[in-house]
């Protein structure tokens, strides 16, 4: 667990000085900044993902899935049938 824990911080400080640069970049729009921010995003927690044992990533997808509950109930209310 030690070694899972040094990992995912080496991930997080990885991951934390790219995002850090990306405001600093003055060639990048703000929406290109966001999109960047966004990708790192995305890239960090696929990294601490695969650090996971299969326990964790169940529990993980399941925390995932019991937030995004609320959301797609809401969204079935608000489409029209078809």
């Amino acid at each position: 667990m030690d070694d899972q824990k040094a990992r995912i911080d080496q991930i997080h400080q990885d991951m934390k000085s790219r995002m850090d640069a990306v405001p600093k970049d003055e060639k990048l729009t703000a929406e290109q900044r966001d999109a960047m921010l966004a990708g790192y995003q995305r890239m960090e927690r696929s990294q601490v993902f695969k650090v996971l044992t299969t326990q964790q990533r169940k529990e993980v997808l399941r925390r995932v899935r019991a937030r995004r509950a609320p959301e797609q109930e809401e969204q079935k209310k608000q489409s029209p049938p078809k």
